[in-house]
């Protein structure tokens, strides 16, 4: 994620700026929500100082009082700024749980003002548009554009008080591995998403290096494992869920407007404790974590629960699926297919299922090959794609592609008979059904192209539209086989349900039994031989690992039927890193991440310019498996075997 640019105030590496601006902006924001009339002291334009970088804990303290209780969120002089933060905040009328506090939206800058109803108090600049704190000593709504109550969880004078006397006394929170464990399993989280929650460093997220390598190893959680769950939470808690911890952030939200946003930062509030001495009590973080969890079901909702194994399968190998990335997480990717009769996004008309489907069709085609039976994501592949086909039969819906030159437009317009109209403002406009273009002047002679999928079809129309995109990585590719009969092919084979509970579409022996049979009486093979040869001969990924866990093996029986392919001079062995297997058909090693040049027709895969394949992604086969053994069986017995 980029780098948000700052205000020019660091609380963290500037202390004296902090207790002189700051915490007297807070005060004196607080002493004029108190107050029934404004006097002129408190006039101007003018809101309190730095309001933007604490205006989100109106909605609750929680937050704060987390990473002020973590051993790891914070260093020990950051911890005692935030420490002397709360000792302010204690004192204010936000720590009241009888104020009426609302934050405001509103279209016009206003400076403090008050009458015998309400208080209000400028605390930010959100999308031209402003925001408030009200204080309110009657009922009635205003006429603003957006107002919101805050409801009051936890973090009064006394509570805070007592919470930060511990600190000081007992010192920071340890870390307790259990407790993330706890919440994954009462929750929709992950649990590497748990631990970052849990541990109070999820502002960190907002920012490229993210967490330290100590951090990330206290918490045990990998680079990759970090970068999914930051994209697990974003899309719970939206882009700018860091600013819940803004205190002491470097920078500012490029999106504001999520720091009025009450649900996501108001978990943590949820889950504290009445008396704060609990937390320092064993087995405190524990009981945390339940009510973080409980929280979390009743503010967010609920989805499927996916096993951690397949969440974290599909993590591992998330950077290959779609067209571009599209920041949807692999938890959000598993309750997907695990549920898309409730996925919003399938039914989203907006940019959300613009920007993901191509995505989705990839962890589809990954979840039947690489999932065992009975796990609930491969069980929502059908539905899902389903559900795909249907939302891209949508008439109404348009899908952007990229930019195109003059000469492509005249070629469709010849094609179609449809000509270039042109408005009044100069804009220039194509449509023919299918495609979509505008001109706006541009330098260059670019047009925006788009297109209708629901008019795409095989006619000469929508082949020169795939000739216009030619060797671009885009949506076309994708359309083109949702509606191909590999799809329907793979489609076929989940409909028929004859794996059992556990197996493997990838295990040989179970979707081409016969098959496995022929191959060891052709070449005088055991069936463990045959069957490793088979998965050798056409699976872009036959790592050590994935053949083990396919066909239910130990390392002791997948090394004798790899020597005996060895032996019999089937298969080669060569130490090829990063390949995850030191065993391979005898054939040149090309692209990245690599794979057999003999296996490169099987998934209609091209070699390009110094052994570039563009499009190689080891994981996601586009046809049903028992096809692809079948068919790279009939080329090794019609004489094109690998050499």
């Amino acid at each position: 994620m980029p780098r948000t640019s700052t205000a020019g105030y660091s609380p963290v590496r500037t202390p004296t700026a902090m207790k002189r601006g700051l915490l007297h902006g807070i005060r004196l924001a607080s002493a004029q929500l108190r107050m029934p009339v404004v006097s002129a002291h408190f006039g101007g334009d003018s809101g309190p100082a730095h309001a933007a970088t604490w205006g989100e804990y109106v909605h609750g303290i929680g937050p704060a009082v987390v990473r002020a209780a973590s051993a790891l969120a914070l260093s020990d002089p950051d911890r005692k700024l935030m420490l002397a933060f709360l000792d302010v905040w204690a004192e204010t009328v936000f720590a009241e749980r009888t104020a009426r506090l609302w934050v405001v939206t509103g279209e016009h800058k206003e400076g403090v003002r008050a009458d015998a109803a309400r208080t209000r108090v400028p605390i930010g600049h959100v999308r031209r548009a402003w925001r408030f704190v009200e204080c309110r000593r009657a009922m009635g709504g205003p006429a603003e554009v957006h107002a919101t109550a805050v409801e009051f969880v936890w973090g009064d004078t006394a509570q805070l008080r007592e919470f930060t006397r511990l600190v000081r006394e007992r010192g920071p929170l340890q870390w307790n591995s259990e407790a993330p464990r706890v919440l994954a399993a009462n929750s929709t989280l992950s649990q590497a998403a748990a631990a970052i929650l849990l541990s109070g460093c999820i502002d960190r997220l907002r920012y490229v290096e993210v967490l330290t390598t100590q951090q990330r190893k206290a918490l045990d959680i990998g680079v990759a494992e970090l970068e999914d769950a930051a994209d697990e939470l974003r899309d719970h808690l939206g882009d700018e869920f860091g600013a819940t911890a803004a205190l002491f952030t470097r920078g500012l939200p490029a999106d504001p407007a999520r720091l009025w946003e009450p649900d996501g930062m108001c978990v943590l509030a949820d889950a504290l404790p009445e008396d704060p001495a609990d937390l320092w009590q064993p087995g405190g973080l524990r009981r945390m974590a339940h009510r973080v969890a409980d929280a979390w079901i009743e503010r967010l909702g609920c989805r499927p629960i996916v096993p951690e194994t397949t969440r974290a399968a599909m993590a591992a190998v998330q950077s290959d699926f779609g067209s571009g990335y599209c920041g949807t997480s692999a938890a959000d990717l598993c309750a997907i297919l695990a549920a898309p009769q409730t996925a919003q996004v399938l039914l989203d008309d907006g940019h959300g299922f613009v920007d993901c489907w191509t995505t989705i069709v990839d962890a589809c085609r990954w979840a039947y090959s690489h999932l065992p039976e009975g796990d609930p994501v491969r069980a929502g592949v059908a539905p899902t794609l389903g559900r795909l086909r249907a939302r891209l039969r949508d008439p109404g819906l348009v899908l952007k592609m990229r930019l195109v030159r003059e000469p492509d437009i005249q070629a469709l317009s010849q094609l179609t008979g449809v000509t270039v109209t042109e408005s009044s403002q100069g804009r220039r406009r194509y449509d023919d059904g299918l495609v979509i273009a505008s001109y706006w002047g541009d330098d260059k002679g670019y047009w925006d192209l788009e297109f209708r999928p629901a008019s795409y079809d095989f006619t000469a129309h929508s082949d020169l539209l795939r000739s216009v995109a030619g060797g671009y990585r885009d949506e076309l590719p994708y359309l083109d086989w949702l509606f191909d009969p590999d799809c329907d092919r793979i489609l076929a084979r989940l409909a028929a349900a004859d794996l059992p509970p556990g197996g493997f579409e990838t295990d040989p022996t179970l979707t081409a039994a016969d098959l496995v049979a022929e191959v060891a009486d052709k070449l005088g093979l055991n069936t463990d031989a045959a069957a490793l040869y088979l998965q050798l001969l056409t699976l872009k990924d036959p790592t050590d690992r994935n053949i083990r866990r396919w066909n239910g093996w130990k390392t002791l029986r997948h090394t004798a039927a790899q020597n005996l392919l060895l032996t019999r001079k089937l298969a080669i062995q060569d130490p090829r890193k990063s390949a995850g297997r030191t065993a391979f058909i005898p054939s040149r090693w090309v692209g990245k991440p690599g794979v057999e040049l003999w296996k490169l027709p099987l998934h209609n895969l091209t070699l390009g310019w110094r052994d570039r394949i563009d499009d190689l992604r080891v994981a996601v086969p586009r046809r049903a498996i028992p096809d692809l053994y079948r068919t790279a069986w009939d080329r090794v017995v019609t004489g094109d075997a690998p050499s």
